[in-house]
């Protein structure tokens, strides 16, 4: 073998050794970084989720306890209200009627609410302008001081229940003698009603202070309440009656907690710690849905899965403002548990959310940074194999570049680990290092997203029920899209401002949300509904004002829901109103509604030609179904578009414009 061969291969292996031990090292290293950016990764997003998780319990049992004191202060002044009439009895009544003449209509009632007839569902009238009075059976006729007494706690009621964020349902009264009052004002209670006999009268008049109901199922409404009650006492000590507040569980717990509900998969209960008992009784839940329940009968007690006594525990031991979070590895499926006295020994608050879940994130981040870690390596391998045919120093510079940019991507993860969630690694390239230190980039943004998620709980809500309406129903997607383009069109066409126009879009979007509750067999029914079905359908504007009234941000909207089924006669539903009573944009989506209707296609019917639907609209434009002027209007805009004329200038409509 000639020289030049021989120096050449002794320097090639004299390169190798030290090219191979230092590409060696630099791997590894690269790989201890990977994996050292995927532990701070899971352990920053850990610590940041438990954090979350703690301020969220803490804020919305700061919110709970802000309400129950506002029903405990009213509590309060019906109690003082009382005893100071009985120190000085009043000289005469306030409004007052007896439940007997509600129930035969001889009552003047300002407003309804859901009951129970039989075991048929009704609207029972009621009044916020009156107390109502009520005498057990056998009862000797009430004197008129026992009258003007109760009926004197009329202004506290009206005060407290005109407080949107107390949340009351029913204010009560009642006197050892059985006379009993109820604000608002009705009727609808069972044969042999006699508060004496209730839970809560009970507990009250047996114990000093504030008391809580378990739940029960109202005998009205068929909702389910706890009542809070205290009793009143005569000048001399002795009792003279009870008072009481009811809290609607289905409605004002699931009010304050909906928001939560998005931004993870949580459960959230109200518990209580049964006297003489070592568990902890769920009181409710946010998933609570009175119509299921038999309102005939009380609900049994419901208890939190706590084998091991643990919670119980510790929630007598808590004082209010402490939180603490703890994993319940008992059950089945892991739990992690963020607990907190709302009123220590009365009633707490528990956030439920799955391990699994909840270590879910951190572990997705980790993997996905350990994938990029693992590729980057086996792209440098391949890139050493490169370097080695080209020269060592070629070799050396790739590993510097490369093992310079894993140190500041290293660097940037340690300073989030420690609570710097501003840092960033600063690098913009285009290859495999690029997207590691995107990956710490997003995993930074994520930790950030955590702390602004409280932000947009409502919208994310709104979204959520959207898109599962969209996987139950497609036709109410597109069809809720058209209805929104033919309002815009009528809207801009009447000449409403943008502001409006922007309310009008909302609301036509969202307007058959309520859908969400109508069953799959009805909803996509391939052929025309029966009445059976047809009145289960028309309760959905019902079901969307619903959904849309705990979201103040869109209340402004939710009438358009609620009311695109009235009629201009004031034969629609849910509520039959009449004329100007219908909100002008409520008007332009039922005119809307009722065109995408008339020519959309159906599972069970092909959609009727443009010409054929404005046919049958001008024969009917005085029928009484819609807004004359609205649906001449209307009538002319299709028109105009079918003839191909601008839409842009608004068409006379000899002086019938509505006034928005």
């Amino acid at each position: 073998m000639r020289i030049r061969y021989k120096l050449l291969s002794l320097l090639t292996l004299t390169a190798l050794g030290p090219l191979l031990l230092f590409s060696l090292l630099a791997f590894r290293g690269i790989d201890h970084l990977g994996d050292e950016v995927s532990r701070y990764s899971s352990d920053t997003l850990l610590a940041q989720k438990r954090a979350h998780l703690e301020t969220r319990t803490r804020t919305l049992a700061a919110l709970l306890r802000a309400q129950l004191g506002l029903i405990e202060q009213g509590l309060q002044r019906q109690v003082e209200t009382l005893e100071a009439g009985l120190r000085q009895p009043p000289a005469s009544p306030q409004p007052y009627a007896w439940a007997t003449d509600f129930d035969r209509g001889l009552v003047a009632t300002d407003g309804t609410t859901p009951a129970h007839k039989g075991e048929q569902r009704v609207r029972h009238p009621i009044s916020h302008a009156t107390v109502s009075l009520l005498q057990p059976p056998g009862a000797a006729p009430a004197p008129a001081g026992d009258i003007n007494l109760l009926t004197s706690l009329l202004p506290v009621y009206r005060s407290v229940h005109a407080d949107p964020a107390a949340g009351s349902l029913w204010h009560t009264a009642a006197l050892e003698s059985g006379l009993h009052s109820s604000f608002p004002g009705h009727g609808g209670y069972p044969d042999g009603f006699d508060p004496r006999q209730r839970d809560w009268y009970r507990q009250a008049a047996a114990n000093g202070g504030l008391q809580r109901s378990d739940p029960y199922i109202d005998a009205t409404t068929g909702r389910l309440l706890i009542t809070l009650s205290r009793r009143f006492l005569h000048p001399d000590g002795t009792l003279a009656g009870v008072t009481a507040i009811d809290l609607s569980l289905d409605q004002t717990f699931a009010r304050l907690v909906s928001g939560q509900l998005e931004q993870a998969p949580l459960e959230i209960s109200l518990m209580a710690l049964p006297p003489g008992e070592k568990r902890v009784q769920r009181i409710a839940a946010a998933a609570a849905d009175a119509t299921q329940l038999d309102w005939l009968n009380t609900p049994l007690p419901d208890y939190i899965d706590d084998t091991s006594g643990r919670l119980f525990d510790h929630l007598a031991g808590l004082r209010q403002g402490q939180v603490r979070l703890e994993a319940n590895t008992s059950s089945a499926s892991p739990l992690l548990w963020a607990y907190t006295p709302i009123r220590p020994g009365f009633t707490y608050l528990l956030l439920t959310q799955s391990l699994a879940d909840f270590r879910a994130q951190a572990q997705q981040a980790a993997a996905a940074i350990q994938r990029e870690d693992n590729a980057l390596l086996q792209q440098l391998w391949f890139l050493g194999a490169v370097i080695l045919l080209l020269c060592i120093l070629v070799a050396w510079w790739v590993s510097f570049k490369v093992t310079r940019s894993l140190t500041r991507i290293a660097a940037t993860a340690n300073h989030i680990a420690s609570g710097d969630l501003d840092s960033r690694t600063g690098l913009h390239r285009n290859d495999e290092i690029g997207n590691l230190s995107n990956a710490v980039d997003r995993m930074a943004d994520s930790i950030e997203e955590l702390q602004t998620e409280q932000e947009s709980a409502l919208l994310q809500m709104l979204r959520s029920l959207t898109r599962a309406l969209e996987k139950k129903d497609s036709y109410t997607a597109a069809h809720s899209g058209r209805v929104a383009r033919y309002s815009l069109m009528l809207g801009k066409r009447v000449g409403l401002s943008q502001q409006q126009l922007d309310l009008l879009k909302r609301g036509a979007l969202v307007h058959d949300l309520g859908k969400i509750g109508v069953p799959d067999n009805i909803l996509n029914k391939p052929s025309p509904l029966n009445d059976e079905e047809l009145e289960v359908m028309s309760e959905h504007p019902s079901n969307t004002a619903s959904i849309m009234k705990p979201l103040v941000r869109f209340h402004s909207f939710a009438e358009i829901a609620a009311w695109h089924h009235e009629r201009w006669d004031g034969k629609g539903y849910p509520d039959g109103l009449a004329g100007d009573e219908i909100p002008l944009l409520a008007r332009i989506v039922a005119i809307a509604d009722t065109w995408d209707a008339m020519t959309g296609d159906r599972v069970y019917r092909k959609g009727m030609s443009s010409e054929k639907a404005l046919s049958i609209l001008e024969s009917e434009q005085d029928s009484g179904q819609w807004d004359p002027a609205l649906l001449r209007a209307f009538i002319a805009m299709v028109r105009d578009e079918l003839n191909g004329k601008q839409n842009g200038a608004a068409t006379d409509t000899a002086t019938q414009q509505p006034s928005p």
